[in-house]
């Protein structure tokens, strides 16, 4: 069991705009936050969390509960990631449309930094992407594509899960929230190689409106058109991992 003691002589992690310590868990679990959870340049944390009082037995209940203790921001069902250039990209889509994958190979293989792996949040009032580093929970289907460029010792099995850590792929800090590219992943499969289609404003935020909570916060809409405003828009259809990547490396020059 990791107890009060032993965690306050640690800094504390470090997701989102919190910076949180999690406190009488078992060793397992805490070991597996040590490995996956970045770690704050603050002193102190924001907030302690009784794994036992709140029923969190695994690195994914942890994560679900920090996401819920971000009330009042914009989130998005999606990732967003850094160039090697400096563009901000937003990848969404809903799951299993290779995403996710996409993600992993441009972050581990072409050095593209990760500010948020699933769900984006968004500060309204600061007009910040909040850099979310969680840890990629892939399948093994995912691990087999990739497995040249993700190295074993950073990859961990939980459960039903594989755990991958952002480790140096993490942007590190919160960015503003001004995206220059929105690549829409679709679960059109009926084309035997990528489909990159240019789509309009109207129709990516019609597409990423069921997957947001953009019409349950006032102000939401306006504050995404800002957003958005100066980005060019894609949709993805089908497509290898490699075909995806390279057309997202042609679209970022």
């Amino acid at each position: 069991m990791i107890t009060p003691e032993q965690q306050a002589t640690k800094c504390p992690f470090q997701l989102g705009r919190l910076a949180f310590d999690v406190v009488n868990c078992e060793e397992e679990l805490g070991r597996e936050l040590a490995m996956f959870l970045p770690r704050s340049s603050a002193a102190s944390a924001d907030l302690i969390v009784d794994a036992q009082s709140s029923g969190l037995n695994s690195v994914l209940d942890v994560l679900n509960y920090v996401y819920k203790q971000h009330t009042g921001v914009m989130w998005l069902g999606g990732a967003s990631v850094v160039t090697p250039n400096g563009k901000k990209v937003l990848l969404f889509g809903r799951g299993h449309n290779g995403k996710s994958t996409t993600m992993l190979a441009l972050a581990f293989g072409y050095n593209w930094k990760v500010v948020s792996e699933d769900i984006t949040l968004i500060d309204m009032e600061s007009d910040e992407i909040l850099n979310f580093a969680a840890p990629f929970a892939v399948r093994i289907k995912t691990l087999d594509l990739l497995s040249e460029l993700i190295p074993p010792e950073i990859i961990s099995e939980t459960g039903d899960n594989q755990w991958i850590a952002l480790g140096p792929h993490n942007y590190g800090r919160n960015i503003t929230a001004l995206f220059d590219i929105v690549i829409y992943f679709d679960a059109n499969l009926n084309f035997d190689s990528l489909r990159c289609t240019q789509m309009s404003g109207v129709d990516c935020l019609k597409a990423l409106l069921p997957s947001s909570n953009l019409m349950k916060i006032p102000g939401a809409m306006s504050k995404i058109e800002q957003y958005l405003g100066e980005a060019a828009f894609y949709q993805f259809s089908a497509g290898t991992v490699q075909e995806r990547v390279q057309a997202l490396i042609e679209l970022v020059q």
